[in-house]
């Protein structure tokens, strides 16, 4: 049973650390349900063992295709925010629900363009250094993650 909390949705990645790293975040956030949407990788390898250190054993990581999790969203009534690279929105300036699902995409590509018709909001962690364009996308889930958990909060850091 998904809560009515916000998800942390992984499309597509492949890189075992950086899914082990953002179940860890995931936890430390508050983010109590993880999707592995349309991954073909295997949860319980060694370097996402090792890397999760032992998140991945909360019992609250589900996997699911793409169809599966958007008809999931739309039935529960979810905001849905994607990361890209040409979003128009500061990822500070959009106020996050309790029924948030934050989408990560994969790091060579991003978020696959089929998803952001399904967004309610589309982010971009703006960027202050003149040759750094993007962040890694554990560091990035961990920015957006924690927004999330600040502002749900009410704004207390």
């Amino acid at each position: 049973k998904v809560a009515d909390a916000p998800i942390l949705g992984m499309v597509s990645l492949t890189k075992p650390g950086n899914i082990g790293a953002l179940l860890r975040t995931a936890d430390a956030a508050g983010f109590n349900t993880v999707f592995l949407i349309d991954s073909r990788l295997e949860l319980y390898n060694p370097n996402v063992i090792r890397s999760s250190t032992g998140a991945v054993f909360l019992g609250n990581i589900y996997s699911l295709s793409a169809q599966e999790a958007r008809a999931l969203f739309q039935s529960r009534g979810f905001q849905v925010v994607g990361t890209h690279l040409h979003a128009a929105k500061d990822a500070y300036s959009v106020e996050y629900q309790l029924k948030c699902a934050l989408l990560m995409g994969t790091e060579d590509v991003g978020l696959d363009d089929t998803w952001l018709p399904f967004c309610s909001d589309q982010v971009i962690i703006p960027m202050a250094g003149t040759l750094t364009d993007s962040l890694n996308v554990s560091v990035a889930g961990a920015v957006l993650m924690f927004e999330v958990m600040r502002q749900l909060r009410g704004g207390a850091g």
